[in-house]
């Protein structure tokens, strides 16, 4: 569970460190990445903005000129182990659909996953997000985190989860089911079975698990994106 909870404080810094700029009290070591090429280049550099699109800004220098990397063109982008932790974050592109956005759900290019689970049958993946508060007055904006499935064998990684900060979802089990309707396991576990919405909010990877019983059954629905 502490990898894990390192795992999601990296992915947090990535979304915020977003659009920011690096300020000199920054920890280089925070920043600090090898990035593998599908041609078989490796940049050992730092990581300038976020990764949540189709391309990433690396410099060889810290704070340095940076270069950008499209997304198809990744084989690996790793968050080394460094002095304080020996673990190491992995992440490699996927193609996704996306239904917790309502534009560009199915985007064109791969997005950058970490793999937090993994069976035969599935992986399980999650992803640094952005999410945004509109008013009159306010704009507000703040990293999140995505959380997806992956069948192996399909074209693309499906995202069934936005982590929701500063509000209350109303009607969770009628948005999980509409996100995971191909799965009727999961549906039914979702209406009869032990699901507590509490652990889900402090642990959505909770329903991997589900997940991954539904497509051993067997019963569930082909992708169609």
């Amino acid at each position: 569970m502490m990898k894990y909870l390192k795992y999601v404080l990296t992915l947090l810094l990535i979304a915020l460190a977003a659009g920011q700029t690096i300020h000199a009290k920054d920890n280089p070591d925070d920043y600090k990445v090898v990035l593998t090429l599908h041609d078989g280049t490796v940049v050992n550099g730092f990581l300038s903005g976020g990764i949540m699109g189709d391309k990433i800004k690396v410099s060889e220098t810290f704070k340095g000129k940076t270069q950008k990397y499209k997304t198809a063109d990744i084989e690996s982008l790793v968050f080394p182990a460094t002095e304080n932790d020996d673990s190491e974050v992995v992440f490699t592109p996927m193609m996704v659909h996306d239904p917790c956005e309502i534009v560009g759900r199915n985007p064109k290019s791969p997005r950058l996953l970490m793999k937090i689970y993994e069976t035969d049958k599935m992986i399980g993946y999650v992803s640094p997000a952005e999410d945004f508060t509109f008013t009159p007055t306010l704009h507000t904006m703040w990293g999140t985190m995505k959380y997806y499935y992956y069948i192996k064998g399909e074209k693309r990684a499906h995202a069934y989860w936005k982590i929701i900060i500063n509000s209350k979802v109303i009607g969770l089990r009628k948005m999980l089911k509409g996100r995971l309707d191909r799965f009727p396991l999961v549906k039914e576990y979702l209406d009869h079975g032990n699901f507590d919405s509490k652990e889900f909010f402090d642990h959505p990877e909770v329903l991997m698990p589900v997940i991954n019983e539904a497509i051993e059954s067997g019963s569930y629905e082909t992708e169609k994106n």
